[in-house]
Parts: structure tokens; sequence; C-alpha cells
């Protein structure tokens, strides 16, 4: 009797196991040439066409179109749960599959192929979000040419692909939650070889509103009115409506700026505004909402030097909140990590402090030491499966972590920004201005403190900048917030949640983002966190 063939996939999950590898391990500067292209998907599986049971879509799979003297280097992946990992990382890889879907999907005849009117001449990766052993997102931006006119247009896909055969279910549930389908591309589609779901943008698994925000018509005549009449009054209607995404994190939030220009009825005068609409996928908007409307109170009766957005409108049934715009640059454009820093640093950490000095009004339970072990032990059981860590060490420092936190002083909780970074906070001329406010709640100041610094020694660390010089920055920075801060705070809390927040935010991130050259610097990241738990630098007097 013959022995039933398995799977590619199945073959290569066996011999990792049978090997003994790593759960997720990375493969950096691989030689891909015509004869070594991405396991596990083999080259007759790609080249195959692939017809869903329901005939909902064909799609032939491409092969990659290397040429055959030429090598190409990319990063490989290996995850024994997303065995197609590797593929959807590579942006060549998916161009071709993108580019047979969006044949596929156009009414050319097959017989006039050359002629097909839309061309891919684009495609990068622009977001990430990896779970090992689950799934992985991500979001690439498409650049497409017309053959007739030469005018390109630029649209967003979201991939997600899933363990095996597990992507078949959910492309089922997304057609049933999604019908529309935009002109070039089907709204939902499914690579079954690569186990691979994917949306157009606008349309998405979790953020249903989006396709009402980048609709002028929905905009102009549903969305649009009842904020106008409530922000300016019921004399000023809208003569024209525009839209641009300006942030969009897939399945979380999506920030869109709207222009419009209104005309008075009774005075015939007319005025321009530039307002931003954030989607949500829950209702976290209203609690948003809530907490902007009282950073902008105190800031309007001068109880604080800071700014903030005010909230304009929550639009309760699409899950959608309007604030005004603000005219000025984040810190990061104003040159904070460039030559401008001396003179940057200290206003960002006085800033930071002024935030910590407000009053606010939260039922939010106060997040402290305890509350950060936790979630250090839950990234810990991600961490495991990372080979470019040091089990070793970072057990040790989980424990150090554990064992050090019994000498933490006690501090009065503070209002948080909780996403606190130079992008997050806005100069306007003289003034700092908090924008992305999301995630704000009250707790231990150094929770703001200690992560902020850790960006700083994140990005020192990718630009291999010497170990002194930013010592010496972050010293600096710690110092003047000590000066304005409602509490100083001692060199050995500050070390203790910089060594904390780097595995729990900087390396996890590494991982769950996959960035070009990331997972390279985890390890240094790591050596660090140590040497801040042992207490080797002194950051404050």
């Amino acid at each position: 009797m013959r022995k039933k063939r398995t799977s590619t996939s199945l073959r290569l999950l066996n011999k990792a196991k049978q090997a003994r590898r790593p759960i997720f391990a990375f493969y950096p500067d691989q030689r891909i040439t015509k004869t070594n292209r991405l396991p596990p998907i083999a080259p007759e599986a790609i080249v195959t066409m692939v017809t869903d049971e329901n005939n909902m879509m064909s799609l032939p799979l491409a092969p990659l179109s290397l040429n055959p003297v030429a090598t190409r280097t990319i990063t490989r992946y290996h995850d024994s749960k997303l065995p197609h990992l590797s593929a959807l990382l590579d942006a060549d890889f998916m161009a071709a599959q993108l580019q047979s879907l969006l044949h596929a999907s156009s009414s050319t005849p097959p017989s006039q192929q050359g002629q097909r009117q839309q061309q891919l001449i684009g495609c990068q990766i622009k977001r990430v979000k990896y779970k090992p052993q689950k799934n992985c997102l991500v979001i690439y931006q498409l650049h497409l040419r017309d053959r007739k006119t030469g005018k390109t247009q630029t649209i967003a896909i979201t991939c997600r692909t899933y363990e095996h055969h597990a992507s078949k279910r959910r492309y089922h549930k997304a057609r049933q939650e999604n019908n529309g389908e935009p002109s070039v591309f089907p709204a939902v589609f499914h690579l079954p070889q690569i186990e691979t779901v994917g949306w157009i943008f606008p349309c998405e698994r979790k953020l249903l509103s989006l396709s009402f925000v980048n609709n002028p018509h929905y905009l102009k005549h549903v969305l649009m009115p009842p904020l106008v009449k409530q922000v300016w009054g019921d004399q000023w209607q809208i003569e024209t409506v525009s839209s641009a995404v300006v942030h969009y994190v897939p399945e979380h939030t999506c920030m869109v700026k709207v222009t419009c220009t209104l005309m008075n009825r009774h005075h015939h005068t007319r005025r321009q505004q530039t307002l931003f609409g954030k989607c949500y996928y829950n209702h976290a908007g209203a609690h948003t909402f809530d907490i902007m409307t009282q950073l902008a109170e105190a800031s309007r009766l001068a109880q604080t030097p800071l700014r903030f957005p005010a909230p304009l409108y929550y639009d309760q049934e699409r899950k959608i909140l309007w604030q005004e715009s603000l005219n000025g640059q984040t810190l990061r454009d104003a040159g904070i990590s460039r030559e401008s820093h001396s003179s940057l640093l200290p206003m960002a950490a006085k800033a930071l402090a002024q935030f910590h000095c407000l009053t606010l009004h939260t039922n939010d339970t106060p997040s402290d030491h305890k509350q950060l072990l936790e979630h250090l032990k839950n990234r810990a059981k991600t961490l495991r499966t990372i080979k470019q860590l040091n089990q070793q060490k970072l057990q040790w420092l989980i424990h150090a972590l554990q064992v050090g936190a019994n000498q933490l002083s006690s501090y009065q909780a503070v209002t948080l920004h909780g996403d606190a970074h130079s992008q997050n906070l806005f100069l306007e001329q003289d003034t700092i201005a908090f924008i992305d406010l999301d995630d704000v709640t009250i707790g231990h100041p150094l929770l703001d403190l200690a992560s902020w610094m850790g960006g700083m020694i994140y990005w020192a660390t990718m630009n291999k900048r010497p170990l002194d010089d930013f010592l010496t920055e972050l010293s600096y920075f710690a110092h003047h917030y000590n000066q304005h801060a409602p509490q100083p705070i001692t060199n050995y809390d500050l070390n203790w949640y910089i060594a904390a927040l780097l595995v729990n935010e900087r390396i996890f991130r590494c991982v769950a983002r996959l960035k070009s050259g990331r997972l390279e610097i985890v390890a240094d990241l790591l050596v660090l966190a140590k040497q801040f738990a042992q207490q080797q630098y002194r950051l404050l007097p």
C-alpha cells in the first residue's frame, strides 16, 4: 500500500520538529536564486491555479519573477505554526501574487492580457503586526499605473496569514462582513496556498467605519452635517469636503484629515475648516473624548501651559471621534533627534513633568510596577520563542526585576500620557501640545518617563551610537524632568523602570513589528536592560 504523501508545509514542519529548531528563527541575508526560492512554498504549488470551492474567486498564484542568473538578498523567517511567514514578509513575492490577483479580477479576456489597463509598478511593506505561533498581519502600499492614461494611484492592502487550514474559514467570514467591491481589486480575497486573507482599504476586519470617512459623498451628506451643526451652528452648510488618511493601524484605529468649505446661509460668507476624525474598532473613543474634554478645559482655563486638541464631536453609532487641528510640527520633525536636540530635550522633559501635574477625573485603576511585572511575564512567554534572545539572560532579568521591585520607592499616582514619544508631542511656536490621547490614564510617573528614555536608548542602539553619548543625553533628560516634576524620581527607580520597559516595550515591539534591522538589535537591548537592572549606570545624583 502506497504511503500517503504529506503536503510541503507539513513535511517542513516535521523536519523542523525532528531537528528541534526553535519555534521562531531569523535568518538574515539569505541568497535567493531561481533554484532556492522561499520555503515552505514549493515551486509547483506556486504556479498552480487555485479555485475557491464556491467559485467566489479563482486566483492564479504567480511565481517569483527572478532573473535566472540574478540573486537578491532577503530575510527569511521560520515559525512552526505559520509556514508562510517568509512569503508574507517578502514584498517582491507578494507583489507577484497581487499582480496575479489584479489580472484575475480584471474584465479583460485572457487573450488580451497584454492590454490590461492597470499595471502594478511598486509594492512596499508599511506595517507588520506579528503574534508568534498565531498570525501575522502585513499592510502593503501598492502603486498602480493606468497603461492608457499614465496616471498612477496608490492603494493599501492588508493581508493576514494563519496557521494550517485556518484561512478558509476566516475568508468566508470576511466575505460575509464586506460586500463592497472596489473597482480594481475584490474587497476581500483569499490566497489559500499561503493561508492568507486580504482586505483592500477601506475594507477592514474591525474598522467598519473606514468606508464612511473615505467616501466624500457620505462625508458631506451624512457624517459632517450633525458635526457642523453642533460645532458651528445650523446657519453653516457644507459646500465641499475632502479627506486623506494620516495614520492607519489596521484593525485598531485610523486617523483621517478632513478639509471642508462652509458657507453661511445668511451672510453668504465662506470659511475653510480642517479637522481630524479618528475611527475606532470599539467604543474607546467615547472614553478618549471625555479625557480630551478635561485636558482641553484645563488648558483653556490656564491651569497648565500645555495645549491639547479640543474634541468636537463623538459619533457613537460609527465610533468616530472628531477633533480640532493644531498648527505646528512634532518634536521629531522639529529635529529632537538631530542637531537641535539640546534645546528640544529639556523642553520635552519639562512638558512631560507638567503633564504629570495635571488633575484627571477617571475611574481607571492606577498603574504601577505590579502591573508591569505581570505584563513582563506574559511578554516573556512570547519572547521565549525568539532565537536572537539569550533565554537564560532573559529569565535572569525577569527574576532580578521581581526581586528588585521590593526596593522601589512609593510615588503618588499622576496623570500619564501612556504613549509618550517625540511624535506625540507637538511644537506650536514655543508651546508644547500633546496629541494621541487614547492611552491617557493615571499611575506611576516612571511609566511615562522610562518609556520615553527607553525610546531614546532604542534609537541610539539602532544608529549604533556610542554608549557614553546617549547616556549623557539620558541623564540630561532625567535631570530636567526632575526640576519640574511633582515628585523627583530616584536613580534606582529610574534604572529599574528603564530595564523593565526595554523588555516590555522595545524588545517586544522589535519582534511584533519585524521592521528591517530590528531583530538584529534585540540582543543588544537585552544586554542594556540587564545592565540597568544591575544599577550599573548613574543617570541622577
